[in-house]
């Protein structure tokens, strides 16, 4: 009859401290759907955008009447900064990037093209279109 050599209780304890830590290291490096959504969709992510030189800055001023358009090349960062004599919820269409207050910055990265609406959601006011190209 053959035996089997069960392992030491020394080997037991690597190997279980071995595998908690690749289960561990795995855990670390996965992260949830939403998470990889709003990445590219702005301030509401809980992973920030970069920002920097390489940032496309787009002052708003929501008092002017005159809603402007600019042109962005795809896959750009963006920074759209906003400002109002009031408190308003400001939202840019289709990115699903929105802030409120009288200074608020949308920040994301333009990863899909056509044009899209910045509005106020007090009385659903256009005050800016990006164009991504």
């Amino acid at each position: 009859m053959n035996t089997i050599a069960l392992p030491t209780t020394a080997v037991r304890s690597r190997l279980l401290a071995l595998t908690l830590a690749a289960g561990l290291a795995l855990a670390a490096c996965g992260g949830s759907d939403a998470d990889a959504e709003a990445d590219h969709h702005g301030e509401s992510s809980t992973v920030p955008v970069p920002t920097g030189a390489d940032a496309i800055v787009i002052e708003v001023d929501a008092d002017s009447g005159a809603p402007a358009t600019q042109t962005v090349a795809l896959g750009s960062t963006v920074s759209m900064h906003v400002v109002s004599e009031t408190e308003q919820e400001f939202h840019l269409h289709d990115y699903d990037v929105e802030n409120s207050g009288t200074d608020v910055t949308l920040t994301f990265v333009a990863d899909h093209a056509g044009s899209f609406a910045l509005e106020s959601h007090e009385g659903d006011t256009l005050l800016f279109t990006l164009v991504v190209e």
